[in-house]
Formats: structure tokens, sequence, C-alpha cells
């Protein structure tokens, strides 16, 4: 088609010309309707960032607003039985998923009243002293008594606050990674006679799969499931610290609690 005489076309060449022109110091300049698209673009963008942040504060208040609904009770042995059912589900077969459930009657009496860690443990091991008496050859790894706790600093609380049951003749080994080194726990733990074992899930699922540490001598698997970080989380709401628990529990808890060797404490 011929160009229409009266369209003024070199205007709107130098227009075009211009709307892409550098400046001096070579930084191609946006047009004005450039710059108006490309601020609607960043104002979009700026939203739905704003938009997925406050998504995720929301979920971050969740615990916290439920406690405050809800009040804080204790846990139960129900608790775990279903985030061991809720973790697992679909994904065992029917026989494998009956090696890793649990009944109630695998559990100590539960901790209604909240008591102190030392309390609790005198009593549902009343006979403590005695059954340190006859295991007086207890192999070196294999402790009596294994404590689960959600960090390393909430396992050194748990140290002390046990001290008063443990008795003169108990020794107690820290099983976290926070200053030690997996190669020198499997040192120690080939070594050293302990009754009583206090870590974290990451570092005992790796001492059990090593070996190093054993469960053959247990009597009691103590969770320190009630307890509340400072964001209101307990060890079952920490997403790392629940696949290593449930890991423990797969490979090596349930079949211990099964063979009728051991009991669940939660505290």
């Amino acid at each position: 088609m011929a160009d229409d005489l009266n369209d003024e076309w070199w205007l709107n060449q130098e227009q075009e010309e211009n709307e892409h022109k550098p400046s001096d110091d070579g930084i191609l300049v946006l047009s004005e309707s450039e710059l108006a698209e490309e601020d609607g673009r960043s104002c979009k963008r700026k939203s739905e960032e704003g938009q997925k942040e406050s998504k995720k504060k929301r979920k971050r208040k969740k615990i916290t607003e439920e406690l405050k609904q809800t009040g804080i009770k204790p846990g139960g042995p129900l608790d775990l039985m279903m985030a061991l059912k809720k973790n697992f589900e679909n994904k065992l077969t029917a026989s494998e998923w009956d090696e890793v459930s649990l009944e109630e009657d695998h559990f100590f009496e539960c901790n209604t009243d909240s008591l102190q860690p030392s309390i609790y443990l005198k009593q549902i091991l009343p006979k403590w002293q005695k059954m340190l008496k006859k295991k007086k050859d207890l192999k070196p790894g294999s402790p009596m008594i294994l404590v689960v706790a959600s960090s390393a600093v909430r396992s050194v609380e748990l140290i002390r606050e046990i001290n008063s049951f443990k008795g003169d003749n108990a020794k107690t080994a820290k099983l976290f990674a926070k200053h030690f080194k997996i190669e020198d726990h499997k040192k120690f733990l080939k070594k050293a006679v302990i009754q009583i074992g206090v870590g974290t899930p990451n570092r005992l699922n790796a001492l059990l799969n090593s070996g190093a540490l054993k469960l053959k001598s247990l009597n009691a698997l103590i969770l320190d499931w009630n307890w509340r970080d400072i964001k209101s989380h307990r060890l079952i709401d920490i997403p790392e610290v629940r696949t290593d628990l449930m890991s423990l529990f797969r490979t090596f808890f349930s079949k211990q609690v099964k063979d009728r060797q051991c009991q669940i404490g939660l505290l």
C-alpha cells in the first residue's frame, strides 16, 4: 500500500529514534511509556513478594495462635502415634507399618502433671538404683536410658535436670554434634560404659547406624516431647528434627519397643 502523503512520517521516525536513543554516557534512555510499563511490572512484583511474605508470617504465627486458643496441654502417647502415622502414611507397606506403629502399652505412664525430668524418671523407674547394681557388667556404648532432645542446648539442660535422679554410680554421655565430632563419639562409646545417653536425633541416628551406640541394654527411651523452644516449637514441630526422629523409629526405636526390651516415656 502506498504511503499516505499527509502522514508526517519523518516525525514518527524521529520519535522512535529518540525513544531508544542512548544518553551521552552510553546508557539507554527509556521513553515515558516504557518507564510507566516498567514501573507497573515492578509494583506487581513487589505486591506478589509482599503477599508471599505475608503468607510466611501467617504460617510462623500458626503455632502460637493455636496455643493461645487451645492452651498448652501435655502431649501423650496418642500424639506420637499420630505423628508416626502422618509421617509414614502411604509410604510403607502394611507389614512395614506394623513394624513401626506403636500401641499405648508401649509407653510408661504419661507425665500429665508436667513433672520435672528428674521427678518423672523417679516415678517411672522407681528401682533405678537396684537396676544399676544388676547391670554391673554393662557393655561400652550401651546405655540403659536414652533421652532424645531437640537441640544440643536443650540436651545440656536435661543433663543438669536429671542429675539428682541418676545418682553417683551412673555416667551420662553427651550425644550431640555441638563441640563433639562424630569420630570422637565413636572412639568414646567404644571404650566408655554409660548408663544414660542424652542427645539429638541427628547424632543418635549417625551413632546407631555406625554401630558405636547400641540399644541392647536399653530400659527406657525418653523423648523430650512437651518442651517448647522460644518459638513455641516442640521437637516434633522442627522439620529437620522430626525427619531424624521418624528415621530413628523406622530403623531402631520401634523394633526395640516392640521386642518389649524398653518402654517410651514422654517428658
